[in-house]
């Protein structure tokens, strides 16, 4: 009969304790009302169709789980000092701000920023104004780059390494230069191939671009357009005073190259102008074909002369046959 009692009064316990726990008063830690599990609060309400709250601690660390209709879909764990989130249905986890859904990952492993229907692992959808993607670096002044590395391995488990960086090319504050730079990996380190500085320069395989486009090394291209304000066609027309060929020879003999052509140490110093050198070398063209009429015009008018003469020489020789035959 004692044990009996005892018994008794355990559970009584048990049961005070348990409900304490659950319905304590107004502060109480944790509280059941209607399905509804609240932390903090004695009047927890269904949120978004969520029935049902559970928190676990198993062996493999602290669990939250998050229920529809008794039903687990989500869970949060805290594992070997990892935070993760998981919906354990294979659906998505959406993250809602404002009233709105703004992101969400599917479950394919697709991360949409700023859509619901991400297209690939990383899909960041920008409708407004502003940036979109911002990476950071350090503050004004430092010559550190903030940069977006780009990294995978080829089939031999070789690594293949791209990187777009936002360089500063250091001064007083206010008067820093921030130039955009792309590397690729060579010889196991990340060297910048690509420049473009603050004036809009781009520079491949020089960082120092001087030129709307400067490039060191050789350009393999199918088509170059050069757009051309002035053509020498000026050559053509009557009042353009063309050179004699005694004159081009006096020049060359002197300088050692055309005239208006630039040298060879000229070109060796400053490069040359695509624009600037066809338009002289069509020039020369030009001026050459006018020689060449020229010298067709001569050509022919000797022709004609040599006709001339041999026809007189004929007459002649005719005249001095009759003579010789007229003769007594």
């Amino acid at each position: 009969m004692k044990k009996t009692a005892l018994s008794l009064i355990a559970i009584a316990f048990a049961v005070n304790f348990s409900y304490a726990q659950w319905t304590g008063g107004p502060t109480g830690p944790i509280y059941y009302n209607g399905g509804n599990a609240g932390i903090g609060t004695s009047s927890p309400t269904n949120i978004s169709g969520f029935t049902g709250l559970t928190l676990n601690n198993g062996t493999t660390g602290s669990l939250i789980d998050l229920q529809l209709a008794n039903t687990t879909i989500g869970r949060l764990a805290a594992i070997s000092s990892a935070l993760y989130i998981q919906n354990v249905t294979n659906g998505a986890i959406i993250f809602s701000a404002n009233g709105a859904d703004r992101a969400k990952l599917d479950a394919n492993g697709n991360f949409g920023i700023g859509t619901i229907t991400p297209a690939s692992q990383l899909d960041i959808f920008h409708s407004g104004t502003g940036t979109a993607l911002r990476v950071g670096g350090n503050s004004t002044g430092t010559s550190n780059d903030a940069s977006i590395d780009l990294y995978t391995n080829n089939s031999n488990n070789v690594p293949a390494y791209a990187r777009i960086a936002l360089g500063v090319n250091t001064g007083s504050v206010g008067s820093e230069s921030g130039y955009l730079g792309f590397s690729t990996i060579n010889s196991g380190s990340l060297t910048e191939k690509v420049r473009v500085t603050k004036e809009g320069n781009v520079g491949i395989g020089t960082l120092n671009p001087d030129q709307k486009l400067s490039v060191k090394g050789t350009i393999h291209s199918q088509e170059v357009i050069v757009d051309m304000s002035v053509l020498p066609d000026y050559v053509f027309k009557p009042a353009y005073h063309l050179p004699t060929l005694t004159e081009i020879k006096a020049y060359i003999d002197q300088n050692h190259h055309l005239p208006e052509m630039p040298s060879a140490e000229q070109a060796a110093k400053d490069g040359l102008s695509l624009g600037d050198m066809n338009a002289k070398l069509l020039k020369k063209v030009e001026e050459l074909t006018l020689y060449l009429i020229q010298k067709d015009r001569q050509v022919n008018d000797q022709q004609a002369t040599i006709l001339a003469l041999q026809k007189e020489m004929a007459e002649l020789k005719k005249q001095v046959s009759t003579l010789i035959k007229s003769k007594p």
